[in-house]
């Protein structure tokens, strides 16, 4: 596969520190790859998976949700690929068909500046809930 390149300057920005010191955004994986970018989830995405898969054991439901995430991400990037090699411009995000959070619903997936550093993260869930947290909107698709 292309190695996936994308600028810091060119994302939208957020604040990941403080909004996960604060609780609103969750990993979404035990660990990153060592080519991969960091993955979140907003806390409002996160009580909807408690509440459809069960969140008796958040270890494991965390462990699902990586491997979902890693498979997510991998599409997105085949994605942007694919846009890259047609000559258009690098989306911010992604929407996918998924019923990781709701039955027939909607995924999104924002790829995200830190407003400190030039870390870029990935944010999954709803596009209500990533709107909630934007500081600079992303396209709307």
């Amino acid at each position: 596969m292309t190695d996936i390149r994308l600028d810091p300057d060119a994302l939208p920005v957020i604040d990941i520190v403080a909004l996960a010191q604060e609780g609103a955004l969750l990993r979404a994986e035990h660990d990153t790859p060592p080519d991969g970018i960091p993955a979140f989830v907003t806390a409002a995405g996160w009580r909807m998976l408690c509440a459809r898969y069960g969140g008796d054991d958040p270890h494991d439901l965390l462990t699902h949700l990586g491997k979902a995430v890693h498979r997510l991400l991998a599409h997105a990037a085949q994605s942007y690929a694919a846009e890259h090699r047609a000559g258009q411009a690098a989306p911010a995000s992604f929407s996918c068909p998924s019923d990781l959070f709701e039955d027939n619903g909607t995924l999104h997936i924002a790829f995200l500046r830190d407003t400190t550093h030039p870390v870029i993260c990935s944010l999954i869930g709803t596009k209500d809930h990533i709107r909630d947290l934007m500081e600079t909107p992303f396209r709307d698709d």
